[in-house]
């Protein structure tokens, strides 16, 4: 029979005592890992619905770019990176028509012959714009119509200068409205040039 000397128990205690300070840390060490593990999986998911906001919305990460007629001095700022095709004008007339890649929203940038130098007002008039306008605004400078139909929204403006007007017409569905407000507004606001009167 082994006989347990009081040698021996001491031996044993501080052997239990070095394992139960070895299994601590490494008990730690899994919680650790299964923390990191976690949050992790939460930055992914994140990280996913970010790119899926991005891909539903036009606004973010915009590449913006300045497109000019050479020809009349007609400019604006457009986001290249949202209207990625263009084609000219199905009338032949002095401008650019560019395009979504889906085919969903659209802008034209284009110049048209004022040789009457008729005013915005007397302009609007004889285009004879859709019926329904839900908003407008005419000065003597420029004006700017905009309203629905066929759940889409197009928006229209044009600035007056000598013999000429300068326009953009943009349409882009009635249902991302609040994501085209903001493009819409730097479109408009950049258009150039800009006589005041």
């Amino acid at each position: 029979m082994l006989k347990v000397t009081p040698g021996h128990h001491l031996l044993v205690s501080r052997f239990i005592e070095r394992e139960k300070m070895a299994i601590v840390p490494e008990r730690q060490l899994i919680k650790d890992i299964l923390i990191e593990e976690a949050s992790m999986r939460l930055l992914r998911s994140a990280v996913f619905s970010v790119c899926m906001v991005t891909l539903a919305s036009p606004a973010p990460c915009q590449e913006w770019q300045r497109f000019v007629i050479p020809s009349t001095g007609t400019s604006v700022d457009m986001p290249a990176s949202i209207f990625t095709e263009q084609t000219e004008l199905p009338d032949r007339g002095v401008g650019r028509r560019f395009f979504t890649s889906d085919r969903r929203a659209d802008l034209t940038v284009q110049s048209i012959d004022n040789p009457g130098e008729l005013s915005p007002s007397k302009f609007l008039a004889q285009w004879k714009p859709p019926p329904g306008i839900q908003y407008r605004r005419v000065t003597r400078s420029f004006f700017v119509v905009s309203s629905t139909r066929k759940d889409r929204i197009w928006y229209n403006r044009c600035n007056r200068a000598p013999g000429r007007l300068h326009c953009v017409l943009i349409n882009y569905p009635a249902g991302e409205e609040r994501q085209w407000d903001s493009i819409v507004t730097r479109i408009s606001l950049s258009l150039r040039p800009l006589i005041r009167r």
